[in-house]
């Protein structure tokens, strides 16, 4: 099964995250609570819970990433503003030698990829078995990822896990404030007393608003149409992470620069020093929040 004994050792039901380790079966994992049998595939336990994993929306979201998955990254890692999105997060994470990170929507692994480095242990999980796939075949050699597929209102793991922890454009996909809120509170849940937690969520920007874009529903993007997409702007955003954390920041990043004449090293130091002023949120693609577990 692949799945290794520090993984298990945090490992728990979606159904019943403060109860005990899940036990190995030969099909995969079961838990002793409940008696519900996970599976295991090519070493990604399948930890979603029967009841939620059924529902309509969530099962047309699995499918839409992983019909997606394999086209996810042709553009977005071509895309300067995209990228900056994920530069900010990881400047923001600081992830270090001996941190254990969880990586909640991780998609196809782009961020992953920008900060995993030596002595840095990384959960990375995704709703989308086919985009954790992709992300497994484009990991250096190492055994310093484990893959889960997951749920980001239930997460699969005991209280207290993490020492950092980010989620990177994810949250916006989310259907409703009930969900966005339960998936924060899961956030905080995980993060270990004082961890730092970094959000990053599409920005409704004075751009998108004057081009007409609406606040939330149905999207198109580069790799297909997206079923939901809600976009925040910045006070939103910062009284939703609140509620379960606490908010040293927000920012924005990807903002509206000359990065069509190819300018990178002076619009990335142009970016970076905007980021600190609360303006950028404005006019941003992305907000950045930075928080920690209370």
């Amino acid at each position: 099964m692949a799945v290794t004994p520090d993984l298990l050792e945090i490992l728990r039901c979606p159904r019943h995250p403060h109860g005990m380790p899940l036990m190995e079966t030969r099909g995969g994992l079961c838990c002793p609570q409940c008696d519900v049998e996970y599976p295991v595939v090519e070493g990604i336990p399948i930890l979603l819970d029967p009841d939620r994993s059924s529902d309509p929306y969530n099962v047309a979201e699995q499918q839409q990433w992983d019909v997606q998955a394999k086209d996810y990254e042709a553009a977005r890692a071509k895309d300067l503003v995209y990228q900056a999105g994920i530069r900010s997060a990881v400047a923001n994470l600081g992830a270090r030698s001996g941190d254990r990170i969880l990586d909640a929507g991780c998609g196809t692994g782009l961020t992953v990829r920008s900060y995993q480095r030596p002595g840095v242990r990384t959960a990375a999980v995704d709703l989308s078995l086919q985009s954790l796939l992709y992300l497994k075949h484009r990991l250096p050699v190492s055994d310093t990822v484990d893959l889960i597929c997951g749920d980001l209102t239930a997460l699969p793991f005991v209280e207290g896990a993490f020492d950092k922890v980010l989620c990177a454009n994810t949250l916006q996909q989310l259907p409703d404030a009930r969900h966005r809120s339960g998936a924060v509170a899961e956030l905080a849940r995980v993060a270990r007393m004082g961890a730092r937690v970094v959000v990053t969520v599409h920005n409704y920007s004075r751009v998108k608003e004057r081009a007409g874009w609406p606040r939330e529903g149905s999207a198109g993007g580069s790799s297909g149409a997206v079923q939901w997409i809600h976009r925040f702007v910045a006070p939103e955003f910062e009284t939703l992470l609140a509620q379960a954390l606490c908010v040293h920041k927000v920012t924005g990043a990807g903002l509206p620069l000359f990065y069509r004449y190819k300018l990178t090293p002076l619009m990335r130091l142009v970016e970076r020093l905007a980021g600190n002023f609360r303006l950028s949120t404005r006019w941003s693609n992305m907000l950045v929040g930075v928080a920690s577990r209370r």
